[in-house]
């Protein structure tokens, strides 16, 4: 194909310079090139950090419940239900979940002109996308804290209140 329109531009005007002939599927994705990288590498930082912050959820709420031994050992000794203590540990986590959540909201307000550059079809302040991600992240939260919450609900209160 590329020598045929050779042929027809020489032969309408021989002047005419003819240089990287391709298609234009080609050519927009060699010109997007440059962003789609940069969404790759933020795409791959917002996945670790996913993984960092459930960790770091993960072993907050295990440091709290190795703290709270005693406490929730009274709690079960008292009567209290596994479903109080899983409750206890996991708003706990919420509560840490939620204020981070507020903070990093904050934060990607404050940058608006440096991540409105990288989107396309969303504005940077866009409340679904924030509260969107909001949630994903409390969600995770929630389900990180399970975790510590079962191993706080198992253990037996005498264990619990003899231990120092």
């Amino acid at each position: 194909v590329v020598s045929a329109i050779r042929q027809r531009l020489a032969t309408l005007d021989p002047r005419i310079p003819v240089y990287r002939v391709e298609t234009l599927d080609a050519r927009v994705t060699n010109s997007l090139g440059g962003e789609k990288l940069a969404a790759l590498m933020l795409s791959g930082f917002a996945a670790i950090a996913l993984v960092l912050s459930v960790v770091g959820i993960l072993g907050v709420t295990s440091y709290s419940v190795s703290q709270r031994v005693k406490e929730f050992g009274l709690r079960l000794a008292l009567g209290a239900g596994p479903a109080h203590i899983i409750w206890l540990v996991v708003a706990n986590a919420t509560r840490l979940a939620l204020a981070g959540a507020g903070v990093g909201c904050v934060a990607a307000y404050a940058m608006t002109r440096v991540l409105g550059t990288l989107l396309y079809g969303v504005r940077p302040t866009d409340a679904l996308t924030m509260g969107g991600v909001g949630t994903v992240l409390i969600g995770v939260a929630i389900a990180a804290s399970l975790i510590p919450a079962r191993r706080a609900m198992r253990m037996d209160a005498n264990v619990a209140l003899r231990s120092d």
